[in-house]
């Protein structure tokens, strides 16, 4: 009997068993059997078909009273058997509230200990996953369940695709069931924030995924075998909790409600608090989570009906808006505030005026956002006459702003103004409001300054959307993040909330896809956050991501130098590539790139392309930089670079002193040389040394046994450049 199971029930473990096998009394008369110590058995094989019987419902008198024990002599690849097997007794009803958790409490200290490194990590973790969600609405379980949540949460940091397997087995019980834990409420609430910043190598590896997902028969496949490609583990987290939350929202309790948001708010004001240094700002990961918890609460304020969520909602927006001066999180502000004031038009209109009003209080970013909403007031009023009193109205606090000292003030003032204006044309009110009186500002002088930024302004999706018409899955989560010039591994694409609804027959009041186009025909943000903190007005979407021509994922970043016709022909340059990768100090790096430039060399290579954005750096190359081909390859990047470069036909020369160093001035460079240079302080590592074909030092005379690698640099490029330049010629 045994090797019939270890036969024929491995191989298809998650097949149900045949119902003339489940019946017969041989396999009930086995499992008491198995718990019996038998030496001719090996102790593996044992537990695998003990725990199959018990996995697969098979009947007997009492069950095995040791299988605590057994879970923790498991070896992993055992341990997939048991924790179904368990799953099984927790569903049983005559297993009690104490031996329930006690099940549960054991596995969870096994399954923690699993290395996620390992094979067998994660069929345990989807065994594992199964078998508690039975006892997910479990009251008495809980709060160990949280625990172990909250502690996937922090290991999905590092490791991605655990939440995707949690939420798999969860989510459909909670569906199930029409409800959820309160105390397992913060666990939608981290899953709609969910999602980490990845390296560059990682973004890559998905750009070649979705490249390949483009081919209409890998599509098939993936859909046929249920695959998700690892680019949308993160994303799919979102997008899943988003619909969970649309959906079960009518069904919770209003305090469970209410503690959604307030968690939701308390996610926002944590980060937003804290002091951001500027360079780090856009995209960060603390702007990530502030922009999703924005784009929940603004899908929430459709689907909310009692007034008091949605004045909490109100006054923690305005608070944000007032504080908040980053331009895509301000966005997400102002569309929440202009529903928000449209259901409460007789209180909240009175507090636009009076933030228009006291104008002089607050920061320009904050004064533009109300400007802005003002703006789009008037697509929401249906009746003429609000329309004609919030027209004559809002005249009158946006006039005073039009010589506002603030010049971005005055270009959002004049825009609205212009904006209003069409309106009043298109609606024929000329007549019921001062359009003779404000319309000299439609007719600006094409050619000055405040006319040219009105233009710009006007033809962003800034001032083309509208809150109303826009309103979808798709504007909130793939459109705005795009155009608000976030990371393309931000966007949430249309089709994945379609095909998550259709999968777990979630409903939800919301439209997926957009009714109009106008949005994908307007520019980006004219915002640009730099390293120092300005910001730069202009075109500025990622050629990478914008582009809809071919091509090849490059591993290492390249900044190409100028490419000036008139002076091509007088640049000489050779074959030696300058390795600067392990050099920290900007100083040297500046100095090493004049030097490169002035001597010609094809190429030099530092560990990040940050530093060319560095006043240091910018100080000491004396715009070399702008001359000289530059590639970032990281430290942990640069032994594959090494071995990727000797593959090509470079040697591989560092600078260093071991016994079998040569002199510098008796070396011959052979033309394709790559130079390798070491820390200021640590030199080069052993490993990397173990890699050089050749390491040459400096002869010296005095008492100091080092240069400063900028000053050895530039000798050996010297060196180099004597024998290849010609310059004696």
């Amino acid at each position: 009997s045994i090797d019939w199971l270890l036969t024929n029930r491995l191989s298809d473990f998650n097949t149900e068993w045949n119902t003339t096998y489940r019946n017969l009394p041989l396999f009930s008369k086995l499992l008491p059997l198995l718990d019996q110590q038998n030496s001719n058995i090996s102790h593996a094989d044992v537990l695998t078909a003990k725990y199959l019987l018990i996995a697969n419902n098979i009947p007997s008198i009492e069950l095995s009273n040791n299988i605590i024990d057994d879970l923790f002599k498991a070896s992993p690849k055992e341990l997939p058997y048991i924790f179904r097997a368990i799953g099984v007794v927790l569903r049983q009803v005559q297993t009690t509230n104490e031996d329930r958790y006690k099940l549960i409490e054991s596995s969870i200290n096994v399954f923690n200990e699993i290395d996620h490194r390992t094979p067998v990590y994660w069929p345990c973790l989807t065994m594992f996953c199964q078998a508690i969600s039975s006892s997910i609405t479990d009251i008495t379980v809980s709060n160990i369940l949280s625990e172990w949540f909250t502690h996937m949460f922090e290991r999905s940091k590092h490791v991605s695709g655990i939440m995707n397997v949690l939420l798999e087995s969860i989510v459909p019980i909670w569906l199930h069931e029409r409800r959820i834990q309160s105390s397992h409420l913060s666990i939608v609430v981290e899953c709609v924030i969910f999602g980490q910043t990845y390296q560059k190598d990682k973004k890559q590896q998905w750009q070649a995924e979705q490249l390949v997902e483009q081919d209409e028969s890998v599509r098939l496949l993936i859909a046929q075998t249920h695959i998700t490609p690892e680019y949308r583990y993160d994303r799919n987290v979102r997008t899943l909790m988003q619909l969970f939350l649309l959906h079960m929202w009518p069904l919770l309790h209003s305090v469970q409600q209410n503690e959604i948001i307030m968690q939701i708010i308390e996610k926002h004001r944590l980060l937003a608090s804290k002091e951001r240094r500027p360079r780090f700002c856009t995209n960060s990961l603390e702007h990530r989570i502030m922009f999703r918890a924005l784009q929940c609460l603004l899908c929430l304020t459709s689907i909310i009906q009692d007034s008091s969520p949605l004045q909490i909602i109100y006054d923690y927006v305005v608070e944000t808006l007032i504080r908040e001066n980053e331009p895509s999180l301000r966005l997400l502000s102002e569309w929440i505030l202009v529903r928000l004031i449209s259901q409460d038009r007789t209180t909240r209109l009175n507090d636009l005026y009076g933030y228009l009003q006291d104008a002089h209080r607050y920061r320009t970013g904050a004064v533009c956002a109300w400007i802005s909403i003002s703006s789009h007031m008037t697509n929401l009023l249906t009746d003429r006459m609000d329309q004609i009193e919030y027209i004559n109205k809002i005249f009158g606090y946006i006039s005073p702003l039009l010589i506002h000292s603030n010049f971005h003030i005055r270009t959002f003032a004049c825009s609205t103004m212009v904006k209003l204006l069409e309106f009043i044309e298109s609606h024929n009110l000329e007549n019921e409001t001062p359009y003779e009186a404000y319309r000299c500002f439609k007719q600006n002088d094409e050619k000055s300054e405040l006319a040219r930024y009105i233009t710009k302004l006007q033809s962003l999706f800034l001032y083309q959307f509208d809150s109303i018409r826009d309103f979808s899955l798709e504007t909130i989560f793939y459109t705005l993040p795009k155009l608000s010039l976030l990371a393309e591994d931000e966007y949430l694409w249309p089709e994945w909330f379609i095909e998550t609804s259709q999968k777990l027959h979630m409903t939800f009041s919301i439209s997926v896809h957009n009714i109009s186009t106008i949005l994908q025909s307007c520019q980006a943000g004219i915002w640009r956050l730099t390293a120092a903190g300005k910001s730069d007005i202009g075109p500025n979407q990622d050629e990478e991501s914008s582009s809809t021509i071919q091509h090849k994922a490059n591993p290492y970043p390249v900044v190409e130098s100028l490419d000036d016709t008139e002076l091509r022909g007088s640049i000489k340059r050779t074959q030696l590539i300058v390795v600067a990768s392990l050099i920290d100090k900007q100083t040297n790096l500046g100095g090493l790139c004049r030097t490169g430039e002035v001597f010609g060399v094809k190429e030099m290579v530092i560990g990040s392309i940050r530093i060319l954005e560095d006043q240091q750096f910018l100080n000491l190359s004396m715009t070399a930089h702008k001359w000289l081909r530059i590639k970032q390859v990281q430290e942990r990047e640069l032994k594959d670079y090494l071995i990727d470069m000797q593959a090509q036909g470079y040697t591989i020369v560092a600078v260093e002193q071991t016994v079998n160093s040569q002199s510098l001035y008796e070396y011959q460079f052979p033309e394709k040389t790559l130079l390798l240079l070491g820390n200021e302080r640590e030199g080069i590592r052993a490993d990397l040394l173990s890699l050089v074909d050749v390491t040459v030092e400096i002869p010296q005379a005095g008492v100091i046994r080092s240069l400063n690698v900028h000053v050895s640099g530039a000798l050996c490029v010297s060196e180099y450049a004597r024998k290849y330049l010609n310059f004696m010629k």
